[in-house]
């Protein structure tokens, strides 16, 4: 897989942080990140095509 055994950091009050596992999301220093959020965003209009039902009224 693109990012099997990945791992993070975050920069806290002037250090980082110990790493841990990520397991999901798209890494900002990759080429991919831009054209597989693209997909995503492709995906998601195509799954709510129908709109979305907030307290019974039809949004989207």
């Amino acid at each position: 897989a693109l990012y099997s055994n990945a791992e993070s950091s975050v920069w806290v009050d002037g250090g980082l942080t110990d790493s841990f596992e990520t397991k999901s999301g798209l890494r900002q220093d990759c080429l991919l990140s831009p054209l597989l959020f693209s997909l995503y965003l492709s995906d998601l209009h195509d799954y709510l095509g129908g709109g979305i039902r907030i307290a019974g009224i039809n949004t989207l």
